[in-house]
């Protein structure tokens, strides 16, 4: 990969949630599944990761939940499979090699939540520093 990309991505619908799926029929919530993929599809490649066709990319998420309302950070990567999905559509790969890494805990509350993605290169991880002012920044809406 060549470059580093930091996508926001807003919080994802309770549809998405596995406690949701698993009460209801797969109708009630496949329209939201198919829209967050589309929509985190759409920011790729708004962020260019078109340019950047890397099928072992790796990705660092990080979530700043819209409340202080009880979660459970054990529920967020199946949560979030169609965010993830809709990236490696953008960038026109599979992500079945893709290494993902998780938070330990949640980020503060923010207004509406978000979903912060930073997307590199296999390359990249081991000499990676933390982007901290600017996530901070764009979860605030300051950097686009």
């Amino acid at each position: 990969m060549q470059r580093e990309y930091l996508i926001r991505l807003p919080w994802p619908p309770k549809e998405l949630t596995p406690n949701f799926k698993r009460s209801k029929h797969w109708s009630r919530y496949q329209p939201q599944i198919k829209a967050y993929r589309t929509l985190a599809r759409d920011k790729g490649l708004e962020h260019g990761l078109h340019k950047d066709k890397d099928p072992k990319a790796v990705l660092t998420f990080e979530f700043y939940p819209p409340c202080y309302r009880h979660r459970d950070l054990h529920n967020m990567p199946e949560t979030m499979k169609a965010g993830i999905d809709g990236l490696a559509d953008s960038m026109g790969t599979d992500d079945h090699q893709f290494k993902v890494i998780w938070p330990e805990e949640f980020k503060e509350k923010i207004k509406g939540g978000g979903v912060l993605v930073h997307v590199r290169g296999q390359e990249e991880v081991d000499n990676w520093q933390p982007i901290g002012s600017l996530a901070e920044k764009m979860v605030r809406g300051v950097v686009t």
